[in-house]
């Protein structure tokens, strides 16, 4: 996630996104042709808001066929958006 100007939060140290990516992108560049690869990542340790994500992604006859990205999560904010012009 990148939100510029948002509390001075400039970005968010657990992107699973990127993350999920990377880990498959390993995957992919293993030599074997079935199994799993499973990865803990820790991200934002500079930023001092560590964050750990554990990553599984499952190959099978040389194509990734899974990718799996999952952590803990702590619900900081909460919000209501409301679309101008909806009832």
């Amino acid at each position: 996630m990148f939100h510029p100007g948002a509390s001075g939060l400039s970005e968010d140290p657990a992107t699973g996104s990127a993350t999920v990516a990377a880990a498959a992108l390993l995957a992919d560049l293993d030599p074997r042709q079935d199994g799993e690869l499973s990865l803990r990542i820790g991200q934002g340790v500079d930023m001092g808001r560590p964050s750990l994500l554990l990553t599984r992604v499952r190959k099978a006859r040389g194509t990734i066929v899974s990718a799996h990205v999952g952590g803990r999560c702590v619900a900081v904010m909460e919000g209501t958006f409301h679309h101008a012009g909806a009832e």
